[in-house]
Parts: C-alpha cells; structure tokens; sequence
C-alpha cells in the first residue's frame, strides 16, 4: 500500500523581510522580529498552520504563566503576520478569520512618578558599578528626558555626543521622526559616566548593552526588569 504523501507546510520565512519593511519605526521592528523569531522556534514543533495555530499559540503562552498585556501583544503580532502571509499569497486563506484575539489588563494606566519618588529611583542603582552605571543612565533618560523605553532601546553609539560642556542626543521616535535633546550640568553625569564606560565599539553598536564586553543591546524585556527592579529597591509600589 502506497503511502499518501503529507502536504508540505508553507514557508514564512520569505514574508517576514516584506512584512517587517512595512513597519515604520526601527525600534518597532526590532520588538516584532524578536517576537516573529519565538513564534517561528515554536512553530518548527507545533505545525500545521491552520485555523487553530493562533489559539494553539495562545494556549502556549498561557502555559508559561505571562501576563494578559503580555500574551495580547505576541499574539497581535502573529496575527499580524499571519495575515500579512496571507495577502502575499504563501498562505492560501486567512487562518486567523474568526479568531478573537486576548485582550491585555484594562484600566490599569501607567502611574506618574512624584519627584520624590524619582529621586528616590534614581538613587537606587549602584554607581560605583557598571551596571548601575548603565541603569542610572536609562533611567535618567526615561525619567528626566521623557524618552520612550523603545527610544532608549534603539540608541546607537553615534547617536550621543559627548562634548566638555553638554551630552546630545539624535533620537528617533515614532514615525522615524528625529529629534535632539541637549544634557548639561548635573542631568549629564549619568549619561556622561556610562558613555565613559561605553566608548569603544563601532558608531551603529548600541549605546546600551546587555552585559559587560557585548555588543548585544539592552531590550524592551530587560529595561522592564532594570525599573521594576529599581524601583522595588526605592520603595515604590506598582
């Protein structure tokens, strides 16, 4: 008896270069390619893709315990992708039709800091470190300059300036909208004490590194971590 051969699955690796070149922001497209990455390492295991791969994801995700707003956001990517593979022919329907996607935690705003409580997290990191040379830097960024945790993420050696006087920084936000900040007196000596630090590498390397001697940058993920750790040492709830 002659086996029935098996469908081959359709390869999404040619529609992940089209579909992230229609994302505008770099700092978008480098947390959707991390996501499409995890998403594809699991997919290796759990083929085919069909009408169930979104829920079956989901479920994954679920297993590993994260977050509502966490699991909303990995599956609004790959369906994003889903569909976008869908429009460039490789997937012969729209397997994500009829799937409502999760939803994250609901009225549960960002809380502002006081100024109390942000000098209070900006004493926590440990300056006599790197690593809190680095994590003090970030977050001055952040809390005093009003950078978006993306926009500190996506900052590039040849981006910041270090001159005797001031620290200038290019940023590019949402939109690749560019825009400079200039630091001067004290809200520079954070920023110029990592950028001591951090002088060598090549100009396009991050300016914010995971570890010590990588040119790994720092990510969305591990910033959540450096505030939420932080900020646990000053004593600052939620």
């Amino acid at each position: 008896m002659t086996a029935i051969p098996r469908a081959r699955e359709p390869d999404l690796t040619p529609t992940i270069p089209v579909f992230l070149r229609r994302l505008h922001a770099d700092s978008t497209r480098a947390a959707y390619a991390r996501e499409i990455r995890r998403f594809t390492a699991w997919l290796a295991d759990n083929a085919p893709i069909d009408a169930e791969i979104l829920p079956r994801y989901v479920e994954h995700l679920r297993s590993r315990n994260l977050s509502p707003t966490f699991i909303a956001w990995r599956a609004t990517v790959v369906a994003s992708l889903l569909k976008d593979a869908h429009r460039q022919g490789i997937l012969d329907r729209d397997v994500t039709e009829g799937y409502r996607l999760p939803r994250g935690t609901r009225g549960v705003a960002p809380r502002v800091l006081s100024s109390g409580e942000l000098k209070r997290l900006l004493r926590a990191p440990d300056r006599r470190s790197w690593i809190g040379k680095r994590d003090l830097a970030a977050l001055v960024l952040m809390g005093i300059a009003g950078l978006r945790a993306g926009e500190v993420c996506s900052l590039r050696l040849c981006d910041v300036e270090v001159t005797p006087g001031r620290i200038t920084l290019r940023i590019k936000g949402k939109g690749n909208r560019l825009r400079t900040i200039a630091f001067e007196s004290k809200n520079a000596g954070p920023i110029r004490s990592w950028a001591t630090v951090r002088s060598t590498g090549n100009s396009g390397e991050p300016f914010f590194v995971a570890r010590n001697g990588e040119a790994r940058g720092l990510s969305m993920a591990m910033l959540d971590y450096v505030v939420r750790k932080h900020g646990r040492a000053a004593g600052i709830e939620r």
